[in-house]
């Protein structure tokens, strides 16, 4: 056999395991997921503080009924592709004023996790809110993953 032709076998034998130990490290990267904001408010009829997935209509059925539980009229359930997406749900809890808000800003995915960052937002000390119970929340659409979700505060925050 030709000299060349052995040396480069050789090489590309060896070279094979770093192009693939290349692709496993891109695998290892923070990448950005897309999602779309539902709704966003300030009242809901879920008091406690809680994070939500929801991966079927019922379920989405069964939230939308107590997100909107004391609101008339009911807003429209949107239409999810559950195949392909998901939900999830934001609810700060209760608080004995207005000026209270919750809205996401990134959500990740990493080989563990899908991360979702968002922040909280507190009145100020001077600032002018309404004297009603809140209830802060977000609803959005993410890419349906199995993966674990974990929701991190960032910024100014209450938990």
């Amino acid at each position: 056999m030709n000299k060349p032709i052995v040396l480069l076998l050789i090489m590309g034998f060896f070279a094979l395991p770093l192009g693939c130990m290349g692709k496993k490290q891109a695998l290892k990267k923070d990448t950005s997921v897309k999602f779309t904001e539902i709704i966003r408010g300030n009242y809901s009829g879920i008091q406690d503080k809680t994070f939500v997935t929801v991966s079927s209509s019922d379920e989405l059925k069964n939230l939308w009924s107590k997100v909107f539980s004391s609101r008339s009229p009911v807003p429209e359930i949107p239409s999810i592709d559950f195949e392909q997406e998901m939900v999830i749900g934001l609810f700060m809890g209760t608080f004995s004023t207005g000026g209270y808000s919750v809205f996401v800003e990134e959500v990740t995915e990493t080989p563990e996790e899908l991360r979702v960052r968002y922040r909280f937002k507190t009145p100020e000390r001077d600032e002018m809110v309404t004297m009603a119970l809140s209830q802060p929340f977000q609803l959005l659409i993410i890419p349906r993953t199995s993966k674990n979700i974990s929701f991190q505060a960032s910024g100014k925050s209450q938990e």
